[in-house]
């Protein structure tokens, strides 16, 4: 089911972030080193990332199809594949005591692969790191929950393996907390060696087999996992939280708000978006999910109280591994939610609702009764079905994805400024231009107001309306006057101008133009010293000023960086002919 559902996906492009990651940041790791210390200006990297094990996955799918779409989604796609199955095995673990086990962990696993939450997850390759970091972290929990080897040594490797999921990506981190409390959770009875013979001897000595989880200086390890970690993150970033949280506006009001999100995407994922800035703050919506906030705690209580420790173990991994997705409400206010954070909390959630409807069904006394609601049952999986396969067309390809995204969000000019750039790319000029007018009229940061004005002036530049495109690019760099590419876009109309001017000006006018061009890609280079573009144009300024030896330098310089095959060719013809 998990493979059928994102067969669609395959085909999909690379969209958003996928070119950025590609041709841009994937340049700057040239070891294993870089995996663990981070070079440094990569182009467009979050300061809070440190994810060695995506990026890994990234430069295998690379050395394997290099830029091949298919190779990048197909990938993601067997990992979400492997962690369905691993949802069936922890649902196998966790309800090993259960008369209908088996039809549990079957139907949550169903419901984890159908969900068409994950979709962002899945079918965009840049989504990845939630799927890798849920994998590591299912593996964790399956042995940390084995009934097999010594407790210190279940309690070792699944440290290393919760380490392994934080590598991919850092909101795993909950589940160094997450497993030794559901170790007391649970309360396995104390067994100092694995039972033997296979699961059904196990069960024929009445499913007590799981040894206690292990004790206090056992889970030392998930102590160490957490240090190293931290070490590893201080020591590649140069802090352990990242840049400073910003202040916020009624912060209370938003986490709860996302809270809230959240919970309804679970249960009914519709009108799912790529894009979410807004969170409902309103006093009728604040009440409404605080008290579905305390009716679950209530929940988990009442079921503690009849021994149900598996549930409240379960409803503790949906609020652990979400809670460190809340932070994003104070570091990124401006898209302070996203559907990609509730894939590993899905995990809790599908194993519950699986748990929940095996004995709703298995409650009902009439044979039609557990009929019907079977049928029931099944035909949620089918839609959850069909909308995930729906979903993963939306990001088939940018316009797609942002002209379903504008749609759904009407205040935020991120989406629309994305669709320009959509049109933009696909050679519409004119609908691009509309579109990041229409953009400037929706709320805007100074980065999106740089996007519009910095894209805009590509649309005139193209057009050789230089004039107006210095105007834009100079609007754009009061927005970001560090920006690296508006720098360069400005150096590239005086570089134009000198190369292609049919004013009948001089060749000191010409001169006077690559000499204005010349400071401002110097500049642009030292803010983005791994862009191979800018090494470009330096190299062509200096080549029509004479410096031959300095364009030889920069043409070299942006060859070691990384070109496309047919400009890698043309400068070394141009380096051949300079020789």
């Amino acid at each position: 089911m998990a493979a059928a559902v994102y067969v669609n996906a395959l085909a999909n492009g690379l969209v958003w972030d996928d070119p950025i990651v590609l041709t841009r940041q994937l340049l700057a790791f040239r070891g294993v080193r870089d995996l663990v210390f981070l070079p440094r200006n990569i182009p467009q990297f979050s300061p809070d990332y440190y994810r060695p094990l995506t990026i890994l996955s990234y430069l295998l799918d690379r050395a394997i199809a290099g830029a091949s779409p298919f190779m990048f989604h197909l990938s993601v796609v067997v990992w979400h594949v492997i962690n369905t199955y691993l949802v069936f095995r922890l649902g196998l673990r966790l309800f090993r005591d259960t008369p209908l086990m088996t039809r549990t962990a079957g139907l949550s696993a169903a419901c984890f692969a159908v969900h068409p939450i994950h979709t962002e997850s899945v079918a965009w390759g840049a989504g990845r790191s939630d799927v890798l970091a849920c994998a590591f972290s299912l593996a964790a929990a399956l042995v940390y929950f084995s009934d097999r080897r010594t407790a210190g040594w279940r309690a070792t490797v699944a440290a290393l393996l919760v380490l392994t999921a934080v590598l991919a990506k850092e909101t795993a981190v909950s589940m160094f907390v997450l497993l030794p409390v559901g170790g007391l959770v649970l309360h396995q009875p104390p067994s100092p060696a694995a039972p033997r013979g296979g699961r059904a001897a196990r069960r024929r000595r009445g499913g007590r087999a799981t040894p206690r989880a292990p004790g206090a200086w056992q889970d030392g390890a998930f102590a160490v996992g957490l240090v190293l970690y931290l070490i590893a993150r201080h020591a590649a970033l140069g802090s352990v939280l990242g840049p400073t949280t910003r202040a916020v506006d009624d912060l209370g009001p938003k986490l709860l708000g996302a809270v809230g999100h959240y919970m309804v995407k679970l249960l009914l994922p519709v009108r799912q978006s790529a894009y979410i800035s807004d969170l409902p703050t309103g006093p009728l919506a604040l009440s409404a999910i605080a008290a579905t906030v305390v009716a679950v705690a209530a929940g988990a209580v009442m079921a503690w109280r009849r021994g149900a420790q598996t549930v409240v173990f379960l409803l503790l991994w949906i609020g652990a591994t979400l809670a460190p997705s809340l932070a994003i409400v104070s570091k990124i206010p401006e898209a302070p939610v996203a559907e990609r954070y509730l894939y590993l909390p899905s995990v809790g959630y599908c194993l519950l609702l699986g748990y929940g409807v095996v004995y709703l069904v298995a409650a009902t006394v009439s044979r039609p009764g557990r009929r019907a609601l079977a049928a029931g049952v099944g035909l949620l999986l089918c839609a959850g079905a069909v909308a995930t396969v729906r979903r993963n067309a939306v990001w088939r390809n940018n316009l797609t994805l942002w002209q379903d995204t504008a749609e759904k969000n009407l205040t935020d000019g991120l989406p629309m400024r994305s669709l320009a750039t959509a049109y933009q790319q696909s050679g519409d000029a004119a609908k691009a231009a509309e579109y990041f007018r229409q953009a400037l009229q929706r709320r805007n940061d100074g980065g999106g107001r740089f996007t519009i004005y910095n894209n805009l002036g590509s649309l005139a530049l193209n057009d050789k309306r230089f004039d107006e495109a210095e105007q834009f690019y100079r609007a754009a760099l009061s927005s970001s006057p560090q920006a690296a590419d508006a720098l360069y876009n400005l150096a590239l109309i005086s570089l134009t101008r000198a190369k292609e001017d049919g004013g009948g000006h001089d060749e000191s006018w010409k001169r006077q133009q690559l000499l204005q061009a010349r400071p401002l890609l110097e500049q642009a280079q030292r803010v983005s010293p791994l862009d191979p573009e800018i090494y470009l144009a330096l190299g062509e300024a200096l080549n029509l000023l004479g410096d031959r030896a300095g364009a030889r330098a920069h043409y070299e310089r942006a060859l070691a960086l990384g070109l496309p095959p047919t400009t890698d060719s043309a400068v070394r013809d141009i380096l051949t002919q300079l020789q």
